[in-house]
């Protein structure tokens, strides 16, 4: 069946600066791009990726927004150095090169919160 509104997990990708490099307490984005059975964009939103970003000892919790044009961006902003795993999955099916491993490196950022001292 043609259907160009029908997002292949195996081809959806995800590009960004949150998937390759991120820094503590400074939030960071990526974007996931819904890819049909043709190679191309599907055309609307309503795909129910899911993204799990794993630190070395706590998840961090994304905000996700559909921008309705087969595009996600995801925010999150770590709080601890080190290796994070962000798996993107649509329908319990890994995307194109999912998981992700991030560096993240400690920032000079935490200075400004007094809770840590």
């Amino acid at each position: 069946s043609l259907n160009l509104t029908v997002a292949i997990p195996e081809r959806c990708r995800a590009y960004g600066p949150g998937l390759e490099r991120a820094e503590t307490h400074i939030p960071t984005e990526f974007t996931i791009e819904a890819i049909n059975q043709f190679q191309k964009r599907v055309p609307q939103g309503g795909d129910p990726f899911k993204v799990v970003i794993t630190g070395p000892s706590t998840n961090i919790e994304p905000k996700m927004t559909d921008n309705n044009d087969g595009t996600y961006r995801v925010d999150y902003t770590p709080t601890e150095p080190g290796l994070h795993q962000i798996r993107i999955t649509l329908n319990d099916k890994n995307i194109s090169n999912s998981p992700f491993k991030v560096p993240v490196v400690r920032s000079g950022i935490f200075l400004l919160y007094p809770s840590h001292f």
